[in-house]
């Protein structure tokens, strides 16, 4: 790597890049990754990554390291920050070819996205599948050229006949899950996003005792009333009085 304007070459400007680069991915302007912006973390500090020093809230610091931010299926940022991180994936793959190490910390959740899952279990099992995959696949080839050899023509009477009981032996499979589907657990949602894991928890338990209330046959219709008005949840800000189901809209 060599910068424009200056005569040095060689380790030191390729170390200095990788880590100018990985200190701009952790720029909070971005809006590409997760930010506690009404909680401030306690790791939120003047730091120096590379490019001087900077104030709390630059960077997006996090104790459990970067997640990708929430976006609208239809927002007018998804391209790019589809881009930003096709560059983030390349630039990890060079790190990872050139043997470097980057000051990037990616949080474990993160990591099990970008590897599937937990990459020991599962790259034996990727392998193993697309094996098999493609050895089917041939063989269905082989299949459908002796079958289509062997057969006589049908007129489009027999065709139908035999696509419809086709169907009703070989009805149409459900839609697969979505790649992500099953690889984080509600622990990962707790180390990415405490504040929220821990009103969810809160709202669940107001939940089931509000159908223990409900579901309470000593209880007269009044006196259920009476204790669902008492429900309250904690105030989130951590002071103040306490909310009721009803302030939650």
């Amino acid at each position: 790597v060599e910068f424009q304007g200056e005569e040095g070459t060689g380790l030191g400007p390729t170390l200095e890049f990788y880590a100018l680069v990985a200190a701009e991915f952790q720029r909070t302007s971005l809006g590409i990754w997760l930010c506690d912006d009404d909680f401030p973390d306690d790791e939120s500090r003047q730091v120096d990554l590379g490019g001087g020093l900077k104030p709390p809230g630059y960077y997006v610091q996090r104790s459990c390291g970067l997640f990708p931010a929430p976006f609208p299926q239809d927002s007018d940022e998804l391209e790019r920050i589809t881009k930003l991180f096709l560059f983030l994936g390349i630039f990890l793959a060079k790190c990872i070819q050139d043997n470097r190490l980057v000051d990037l910390p990616i949080s474990q959740p993160f990591f099990k996205l970008l590897c599937m899952g937990d990459i020991k279990s599962n790259m034996s099992k990727l392998l193993y599948q697309t094996r098999v995959e493609s050895d089917c696949h041939f063989s269905e080839i082989q299949s459908e050229a002796s079958t289509e050899e062997g057969q006589d023509t049908y007129s489009v009477g027999s065709f139908d006949e035999d696509s419809k009981s086709e169907f009703i032996l070989d009805p149409p499979k459900p839609k697969p899950p979505a790649w992500y589907h099953g690889i984080l657990t509600w622990e990962d949602f707790e180390l990415v996003n405490p504040h929220r894991a821990q009103f969810l928890k809160e709202l669940k338990a107001l939940s089931v005792k509000r159908r223990q209330i409900l579901g309470n046959k000593s209880l007269s219709e009044d006196e259920k009333n009476t204790r669902l008005q008492d429900l309250m949840l904690k105030n989130p800000m951590g002071s103040g009085p306490p909310l009721s189901v009803e302030d939650l809209g």
